[in-house]
């Protein structure tokens, strides 16, 4: 079934609830960003996280597919699709993003319901002033603007090196003309989580 449209024009993501926790599939999760499975399944499975962050947020499924044959996939909870999906570029890719993560909310506030007031304690006397919570909100938005940038630029640092070791040469702008077309099929396939991982490794071991 295809996935209801809101007002936005964005579709709604689909999530489920298994032993109280909210999941999305990583058959879901591909076919929403117009991405094929299996890179879905590579990005996963390629993640740099800790073990303990890949068995409390990812778990081994399966799908069957036209044939009626069983085939692996994976369900996620929103901090395992916000690794996953963080690597994911497109023209509607942000706004995709934003559509699943308000999708966790609004299954979460569903579930569990507003906040038990007893469990969040007194209210201060005094608050925070209007430019006190401006400067707490500029600091974070600085913070995740910065981080974003450093992925990005790793990204494609690592992006270039895969694509210029595997055609030898040093610089891709000295690609022959004549692999232009393997090359930008090769550039395709890349995955940029892999390529940020990568780049960074190599920096840690002093390779650049």
């Amino acid at each position: 079934m295809a996935p209801r449209l809101p007002a936005t024009g964005v579709p709604t993501p689909a999530l489920t609830v298994r032993a109280g926790r909210i999941w999305a599939k990583s058959t879901d999760v591909a076919a929403f960003f117009g991405k094929r499975h299996d890179n879905v399944l590579q990005s996963i499975e390629n993640l740099d996280v800790p073990a303990d962050f890949t068995d409390l947020n990812f778990q081994v499924s399966e799908y069957l597919d036209a044939s009626g044959k069983a085939n692996k996939s994976y369900e996620m909870t929103r901090d395992g699709f916000t690794i996953v999906a963080f690597g994911f570029t497109g023209a509607n890719a942000m706004a995709f993003k934003l559509a699943y993560i308000q999708g966790f909310n609004a299954m979460e506030q569903a579930l569990y319901g507003p906040p038990d007031p007893s469990m969040i304690g007194p209210l201060p006397a005094k608050k925070l002033s209007t430019g006190e919570r401006k400067e707490i909100g500029q600091l974070l938005h600085r913070k995740v603007a910065n981080a974003v940038r450093y992925f990005e630029k790793s990204s494609i640092q690592g992006m270039s090196r895969m694509l210029c070791e595997r055609f030898g040469v040093k610089y891709y702008g000295n690609i022959r003309p004549d692999d232009l077309v393997e090359a930008l099929e090769r550039l395709d396939e890349i995955d940029p989580i892999d390529a940020f991982n990568m780049w960074v490794g190599r920096q840690e071991q002093g390779e650049g």
